[in-house]
């Protein structure tokens, strides 16, 4: 499969790893290996569209994400945190993620909608609290303390 690349034949490589998915091919190595094949190609659009998501799985929501978003540096990060919450199932994995990238919206929308990890809350809402509470404001127009 190796070879196929360096004759230029891209799609015949694709197809070859492709093919290759079952038992003994974790999905993840294959998306991969196409994802880095058409990325040396040039041809991001299609590694973001057909790999990006199953080639850069990590344990957290937050390593996924910033993985994805450091290969696809001209996407746009709100947008990558929306398919990776749709396509996930679970939009509280990606809480982190979203609070991290500073779309404290987004963090509270999967927050209410998924399943956080309460530690991760925590955490957050300590954080949250040094800053000056923006969580509070998240979505809405922040209030000035003399009228709440």
């Amino acid at each position: 499969m190796q070879a196929l690349p360096a004759q230029g034949r891209i799609d015949d490589a694709l197809a070859f790893a492709e093919a290759s998915r079952g038992l003994n091919q974790p999905n993840i190595a294959i998306d991969a290996v196409c994802e880095r094949m058409l990325l040396d190609a040039g041809r991001i659009d299609e590694a973001y569209e057909k790999y990006a998501l199953g080639a850069n799985v990590s344990s957290t929501g937050l390593a996924t994400f910033r993985a994805i978003a450091r290969k696809y540096p001209g996407r746009d990060l709100k947008k990558i945190l929306v398919k990776l919450a749709a396509s996930s199932g679970d939009p509280g994995r990606w809480f982190a993620a979203a609070k991290d990238a500073g779309f404290l919206d987004l963090a509270l929308e999967f927050a209410n909608t998924g399943r956080t990890d309460p530690r991760t809350l925590s955490r957050a809402f300590a954080q949250s609290a040094q800053k000056g509470f923006p969580f509070l404001h998240a979505g809405r127009p922040a209030r000035h303390p003399a009228n709440p």
